[in-house]
């Protein structure tokens, strides 16, 4: 957990190189998607957030509901 408290705490800084590199600037990340986008348009910054980049990639293959999976429970002929 201490490396990605860490990797957390650079996130203004990545913003910050990001917007130097960018005409569009991003004052704030409200949103997972922005933080994906971020990443991806620096994929030198992967090895060092790679705690970050896991929980991603966690938090986006994480079905949002289990409604379909407990439907075929409760479903009877």
């Amino acid at each position: 957990m201490g490396r990605l408290s860490t990797q957390l705490g650079m996130l203004p800084s990545l913003l910050a190189v990001h917007n130097s590199c960018e005409a569009m600037k991003i004052k704030r990340v409200t949103q997972m998607s922005t933080a994906v986008h971020i990443l991806s348009k620096h994929p030198a910054m992967h090895a060092t957030m790679s705690e970050v980049c896991q929980l991603l990639r966690i938090y986006l293959t994480i079905p949002l509901s289990s409604a379909t999976a407990e439907r075929s429970f409760s479903c009877r002929p």
